[in-house]
């Protein structure tokens, strides 16, 4: 289908917005979909949108997919932008940094300019957390991970003594040790295991994520289980020169079903 472009847009324009309202009346089931945001922004061409302050705010007639060259001097609500940069964004909403959770789908071009340089807090959101969450939370894997620690927690105590007996009792706690580690990375992925975790370790994609998201999950639709005022806290992590308060677990070491 051939679409005829007017001569006041940049033919490059049409396809992300184009697409932009497809996905979203798709998504949310209505063509009205631009009445449940106050701002609406398309093209937005981040990074650039965060380091080029010559690139300004153009508006966008839906109809004729036109866009105006008027300069814009305010963001309002149910019309559609293209471009812009965020100097102008911050300058028109005067919505400072503290009051901004920005959402995005990749921590390097989505995450990684808004919360280093302009202090906004940030989520990401990662489809493939709700696999893996219920995967580590099966009984399975509760069970495995729970030996695991049993067993390292053994060996870290029994380590120096030297008797014959405990040396050949403890090449087999080893032995269980590997068997646990590899059941576990089995469960998310046979050949690299989890996305998150490298058995102690965090993975790159890991650390990427906790340095550059305040806060994770797979869908924004699970906000809606908390109220606007909620305060989401992050669990502590203990450094490896901190005291170690996990508790010895008391648990038979037998092989999981």
């Amino acid at each position: 289908m051939k679409i005829r472009q007017s001569t006041r847009s940049n033919p490059l324009s049409l396809s992300p917005t184009l697409y932009s309202n497809a996905g979203m009346t798709h998504a949310l089931g209505s063509p009205y979909w631009r009445d449940l945001f106050d701002i609406v922004i398309v093209q937005a061409m981040k990074p650039s949108f965060y380091s080029n302050s010559d690139r300004p705010f153009r508006l966008l007639n839906p109809r004729s997919m036109s866009q105006t060259w008027r300069p814009v001097s305010s963001l309002e609500r149910g019309q559609i932008y293209i471009q812009g940069n965020v100097g102008d964004f911050i300058s028109m909403t005067g919505l400072p940094g503290a009051r901004v959770l920005y959402f995005g789908d990749h921590v390097f071009s989505d995450l990684a300019d808004p919360i280093m340089q302009l202090g906004w807090k940030t989520g990401a959101i990662i489809p493939e957390l709700e696999a893996e969450m219920k995967k580590a939370f099966s009984p399975a894997a509760k069970r495995y991970l729970a030996e695991l620690l049993v067993l390292e927690n053994m060996l870290k105590n029994y380590q120096e003594h030297s008797r014959p007996e405990l040396v050949a009792v403890m090449e087999d706690w080893k032995q269980r040790r590997t068997e646990a580690r590899r059941h576990l990375k089995t469960m998310f992925n046979p050949r690299f295991g989890s996305v998150f975790r490298t058995e102690k370790s965090p993975t790159y994609f890991s650390l990427r994520l906790s340095a550059f998201a305040n806060l994770y999950t797979a869908s924004v639709d699970n906000l809606m289980n908390y109220s606007l005022d909620y305060t989401f806290i992050p669990r502590r992590t203990a450094l490896p020169h901190e005291p170690d308060l996990n508790f010895d677990l008391d648990i038979r070491l037998t092989d999981p079903d």
